[in-house]
C-alpha cells in the first residue's frame, strides 16, 4: 500500500521547485542563465513524471499511455517505488510493484 501522504508531500515540493525555477526564467533583465538552471528543471520535470507514474501504477493505469505500457512503466517507477510504500508493510513482506 502506498503512503500517499508522503506523495502528495513531494509532490508538492517538486511542483514548487518547478515553479521557483520556471519564475526564475521569467525574470526580465536578468543575467545569463546557466545550464544548471535548465538542468535542474529538466531534474525537477523527471521527478514529477515519476511521482506521478506511481500514483497512476498503483491505480493500474499508464501515467505516459502514448509512450509507453504498463510493464514499461513498472520498469521506469522501480527507482522510487520503495520510497513511498507503508513502513509497517515494506517491513512485513517483500513488497512489489504488484498493481492494487
Amino acid at each position: 500500500m502506498l503512503n500517499f501522504v508522503a506523495l502528495r508531500t513531494e509532490t508538492s515540493k517538486v511542483r514548487d521547485q518547478i515553479r521557483a525555477v520556471k519564475e526564475t526564467l521569467r525574470e526580465t533583465g536578468q543575467l545569463r542563465v546557466t545550464w544548471h538552471t535548465y538542468s535542474s528543471l529538466s531534474e525537477f520535470r523527471h521527478r514529477a513524471t515519476l511521482l506521478c507514474a506511481v500514483r497512476a501504477h498503483h491505480r493500474g493505469k499508464v501515467h505516459l499511455a502514448r509512450k509507453q505500457t504498463l510493464a514499461q512503466q513498472k520498469e521506469m517507477i522501480e527507482s522510487c517505488w520503495e520510497e513511498f510504500q507503508l513502513a509497517e508493510e515494506s517491513a512485513a513482506t517483500n513488497t512489489s510493484l504488484s498493481v492494487g
